[in-house]
């Protein structure tokens, strides 16, 4: 039976975004999904360098642009939702030192 994947905030996937190269896990967190499927995305993606000749610094990790580019990732998206979990946490901060 497949296992549930946990839903990541938008900044975990910011955090992951800012990295230079993708591993299996940080697809894992970037999509929500579990190991499988997240080792299918970064084969594709890998799939699409090797075709388009050009060569890839580590055999077992992608880089960040190519996935964001392969995969349609709305960066600009994740970082305004991060920005606002930022905010949101700051409130709930300030509030618990008031209190």
């Amino acid at each position: 039976m497949p296992q549930k994947s946990r839903i990541h905030t938008a900044s975990e996937k910011l955090t992951v975004l800012n990295l230079l190269e993708q591993s299996t896990a940080t697809f894992q967190i970037l999509f929500d999904c579990g190991p499988c499927k997240a080792l299918e995305l970064k084969k594709k993606v890998k799939q699409k360098i090797i075709e388009s000749g050009k060569l890839l610094p580590c055999e077992d990790k992608v880089p960040t642009a190519a996935a964001i580019k392969y995969l349609m990732i709305d960066e600009n998206r994740i970082r305004k939702l991060a920005a606002i979990e930022a905010a949101e946490q700051q409130k709930r901060d300030t509030a618990a030192v008031e209190s």
